[in-house]
C-alpha cells in the first residue's frame, strides 16, 4: 500500500497548451527496506517545454494482515 506523505512541486513555465505529465521512479527504491518513496514528476507543453516539476513523497508499506 502507498499512502502520500507530501509534494515539492515548481511552477516554472505557463502552460498555454494541453499538458503531458510524467511520474518516475527508480527500480532500486521498490526493493529496499526503507518505506520513503519520492516519485518525481513533471508536466510538459506540446512543445516539450516543462511548466511543472516536483517531487511526490509516499510512505510504500505491506499492507498489514487482518
Amino acid at each position: 500500500r502507498w499512502i502520500p506523505k507530501g509534494m515539492d512541486i515548481s511552477y516554472t513555465a505557463k502552460a498555454t497548451t494541453d499538458i503531458t505529465c510524467i511520474a518516475e521512479t527508480d527500480p532500486e527504491q521498490w526493493t529496499g527496506d526503507n518505506p520513503d518513496l519520492h516519485v518525481r514528476v513533471k508536466g510538459l507543453r506540446t512543445d516539450g517545454v516543462v511548466v511543472i516539476e516536483g517531487v511526490i513523497k509516499l510512505w510504500v508499506t505491506e499492507k498489514p494482515t487482518s
